[in-house]
C-alpha cells in the first residue's frame, strides 16, 4: 500500500476517534479507534520492512510500546496504577525511538554532534515545563521527571539524525518528534495543572499526527524507492 492511501485510512481512524472523544457517548468507539491507530501504523511498517535492520527493529519496538501505552492509559480513571504502567510503556517507547534514531545516524555524523547548542533549547524547555508541573506532581515527581528527560532526549536524537539522512526524511521525523512533545506536554498540563477544555482532543490530535510523521520520516528513504 502506498503512503498516500494509508494516510487516508489512518486519518479517518484518527478523525473517528476525535469525534468519539468530542461526543463522549460511544465508549466502545473510543476503545476501538485508539489502539487501531497504532495497529495500522505497525501493519504499514511491517509491510515496508520485510528484512528489518537494527534501527528498524528498534523503531518497531517504539510503535509496539506506544500501542501498549495507549491501551493502558484508557483505564487511568479506574486506578492510578494504569497511568504509571502507561507512563512506563511510553518510556520504553521513547527509549526505542532514541536508539533507532541514534542507529540511523551512527557513523554518518549528526547535527547535534556537530552543533551541540541545538540541544540547549530542548533541555531548557524540558526543565521549564517540569518546573511548571512541580506543584501538582506529588509522589509522581520522580517518574514524571525521568519521562520528561527521556522525551527531551528523543527530540534531541531526532534533531541529531538530521545530519545523517536525507533532508526531507530528517524534517518529517523532527516534525513528528515536536508533535510528540506537544502532545505529552498537553497531557501532563491537563493532568497536573489544569484540565482545560478539549484537552483530550488536543492530546490525541497531536499524538496521532506525531506518530504518523515519525513513521513517515523514518521510512521516507524506502518509501521514495
Amino acid at each position: 500500500m502506498k503512503l498516500k492511501d494509508f494516510a487516508k485510512i489512518y486519518f479517518v481512524i484518527l478523525l473517528l476517534h476525535l469525534v468519539a472523544i468530542d461526543v463522549g457517548d460511544d465508549v466502545n468507539l473510543i476503545y476501538l479507534s485508539k489502539p487501531l491507530l497504532l495497529f495500522s501504523l505497525i501493519a504499514f511498517f511491517l509491510s515496508h520492512t520485510p528484512n528489518r535492520s537494527r534501527a528498524e527493529k528498534l523503531f518497531l519496538g517504539g510503535l509496539i510500546f506506544s500501542l501498549i501505552g495507549d491501551v493502558l492509559l484508557m483505564f487511568t480513571e479506574k486506578a492510578e496504577l494504569y497511568f504509571m504502567l502507561g507512563l512506563g510503556a511510553f518510556l520504553l517507547a521513547q527509549v526505542n525511538y532514541i536508539l533507532a534514531f541514534l542507529n540511523d545516524a551512527r557513523g554518518k555524523g549528526g547535527l547535534v554532534k556537530a552543533k551541540p547548542w541545538l540541544a540547549l533549547p530542548v533541555l531548557l524547555y524540558g526543565a521549564w515545563f517540569v518546573y511548571k508541573l512541580y506543584p501538582g506532581l506529588g509522589h509522581l515527581l520522580l517518574p514524571v521527571v525521568v519521562y520528561a528527560a527521556v522525551l527531551m532526549f528523543m527530540l534531541i536524537a531526532a534533531i541529531n539524525r538530521g545530519g545523517a539522512v536525507l533532508p526531507r526524511s530528517a524534517s518529517l521525523l523532527i516534525i513528528g518528534a515536536l508533535f510528540f512533545v506537544l502532545s505529552d506536554s498537553a497531557l501532563a498540563y491537563a493532568k497536573f495543572v489544569d484540565a482545560f477544555s478539549y484537552n483530550r482532543l488536543l492530546v490525541m490530535s497531536t499524538y496521532g499526527v506525531a506518530q504518523f510523521f515519525l513513521l513517515w520520516g523514518f521510512l521516507f528513504p524506502k518509501l521514495e524507492k
